[in-house]
């Protein structure tokens, strides 16, 4: 009779969360820092859905050749604030799953982009003092859980950058190495790097992830899309008081990324139609705070160090 009571219990949260989204507990990943954006946190019960092989690694409709190696188109015909993306949009974000290290089930929430046929880029604050084999990454999924096109991908190895600061979040960007390479399908691609230095002030961007839909709220059921404005340095600075070189800053009324989102893409369109990863998710002060922009790690400053540490990998083509 217990048993069917718990199971009983089990069935109910698991309804609520596929109507509401998963409830998030915020104070397990509190920073310590007023403008920290830490990796969201999943409860024990949350990994044992995973666990339990609800996200499929069947490699069907899986192509890799040198006609379809273009990187930065997404696959169909076209976040706080945001609104549901469509399945297998924005082909290059990945879904990063940061276990805990007492190995109880939980686990954090980050984001990441697939670069290139081995690396996805992503934000070092997901992995600082963790270890690679507590670390999964899903290509090509939709939904958060119960998601069925997915493919769980192994981590050989994850390069933080050298000089990144756990407190000030500056040069926050980390290179996660799969342990096999990338097989591009119609759900699955790369993204393209900024070919040159630019000035995107006022230029609109996408956002996209899996994290809360409000400071410390719940969890959405699938991939969000939200669009925001990249703001000037100054104007950034004059609210935070300080502005790194390695980070930019956008934001729109309503509309943020949030603690889930983090290591996820910020991504500009051009005038060809191609997308650019020109940002990374890394921190800010609350979510969608109108008073405080969303702080993203700058793409651009840091090429010269992804090329290095990728030398070998092969870039799909911009055109």
């Amino acid at each position: 009779m217990a048993y069917s009571g718990i199971k009983f219990l089990y069935v109910i949260w698991m309804i609520n969360y596929l109507v509401k989204g998963l409830p998030m507990t915020s104070e397990k990943f509190s920073s310590g820092q007023d403008y920290g954006r830490p990796a969201m946190y999943f409860p024990p019960e949350a990994g044992a859905i995973l666990s339990g092989g609800v996200i499929t690694t069947s490699a069907s409709n899986e192509v890799l050749t040198t006609d379809t190696c273009k990187c930065g188109r997404t696959h169909t015909d076209r976040i706080v604030g945001g609104s549901r993306a469509n399945s297998g949009e924005w082909c290059w974000q990945a879904k990063v799953m940061v276990w805990s290290k007492d190995d109880d089930g939980s686990f954090f929430l980050c984001g990441g982009s697939i670069i290139n046929d081995e690396y996805i880029l992503s934000a070092a604050h997901c992995f600082y003092g963790m270890e690679n084999s507590k670390v999964d990454v899903y290509l090509g999924a939709y939904k958060l859980f119960g998601d069925v096109e997915g493919k769980r991908k192994f981590v050989d190895s994850i390069l933080l950058h050298e000089d990144y600061d756990p407190i000030t979040k500056a040069n926050d960007i980390a290179l996660v190495k799969l342990i096999r390479k990338i097989r591009y399908s119609d759900r699955i691609c790369s993204v393209c790097l900024p070919t040159e230095k630019a000035d995107y002030s006022g230029e609109t961007c996408t956002i996209t992830g899996w994290g809360a839909l409000k400071s410390g709220g719940d969890s959405p059921v699938a991939l969000m899309e939200a669009e925001v404005k990249i703001i000037p340095d100054e104007t950034c600075k004059k609210q935070y008081g300080n502005l790194y070189p390695s980070q930019i800053c956008a934001s729109a009324s309503g509309i943020d990324s949030c603690q889930g989102d983090s290591g996820g893409p910020l991504v500009h369109q051009g005038s060809d139609g191609i997308w650019d990863l020109i940002g990374i998710v890394s921190a800010g002060k609350g979510c969608a705070d109108p008073n405080f922009a969303g702080l993203y790690t700058n793409v651009h400053k840091f090429l010269p160090w992804i090329y290095k540490h990728t030398r070998g990998s092969e870039y799909c083509s911009k055109k």
